[in-house]
């Protein structure tokens, strides 16, 4: 439901972070099993590019957030560049790409717009 909880909230976010689920349905059987076999698909699996809930919550974020609001995303490897462009559609300003500490584009976020 992400946002629903908050439907008849007066108030916004500042900030609004997420580790969703963001593996592709070709990729699930490549990951390691101590992940694999441990998480439930459900925390795992997005659909057949792993965009589908990225997708959602960056649709709906900026209806969330208060205006200079930042929406940060974990994504997958590769998804960086993807997630970037649904930032950007969605009106979202100044679109960063994060590396973590092994050098993967892992984190996307965005400052939503004044407008």
């Amino acid at each position: 439901d992400l946002f629903q909880a908050f439907s008849q909230w007066p108030y916004r976010f500042d900030l609004i972070t997420a580790n969703p689920p963001y593996i592709s349905d070709k990729d699930l059987a490549d990951l390691p099993v101590d992940v694999r076999d441990f998480e439930p698909n459900l925390a795992l699996q997005a659909g057949p590019e792993g965009l589908n809930l990225l997708d959602k919550i960056i649709s709906l974020a900026p209806a969330n957030l208060s205006r200079g609001g930042v929406l940060a995303l974990e994504v997958a490897a590769g998804q960086a560049p993807t997630v970037k462009t649904l930032f950007e559609k969605a009106g979202f300003e100044q679109v960063e790409i994060e590396r973590d500490y092994g050098g993967h584009e892992r984190v996307v976020s965005g400052i939503r717009a004044d407008t």
